[in-house]
């Protein structure tokens, strides 16, 4: 709606949808496999790696309708790195921090 969509249909450069383990890149905002992530040799890029649970996580949060979105719950290590990749994401893309999250994490 704002902008911030990620791309998390396929590998950005083979364009499969799924190809072994599947990486995030916070600069691309994008998907690469492990293939062609070895490929382009790109020391600099910040990238996170996807358990198969999180990229579905991600993926349905991401391209399904808003009604959908509230009707799941998710647990365990699944539920930790979905809101740790939400929070890594979307602060990147706002390009700022925020003085009370810092507080909140800290108590």
């Amino acid at each position: 709606m704002l902008g911030f969509l990620p791309d998390l249909r396929a590998c950005r450069s083979c364009g499969k949808f799924i190809n072994g383990d599947m990486f995030f890149s916070y600069e691309n905002n994008s998907l690469v496999c492990e293939a062609c992530r070895e490929a382009e040799n790109n020391p600099g890029e910040e990238i996170k790696p996807l358990t198969p649970q999180l990229l579905h996580t991600v993926r349905y949060v991401t391209y399904s309708a808003v009604e959908k979105v509230y009707g799941f719950s998710l647990k365990g290590e699944t539920r930790k790195d979905f809101f740790e990749f939400a929070e890594n994401y979307l602060l990147r893309q706002l390009g700022r921090s925020f003085n009370t999250l810092d507080y909140y994490k800290k108590i």
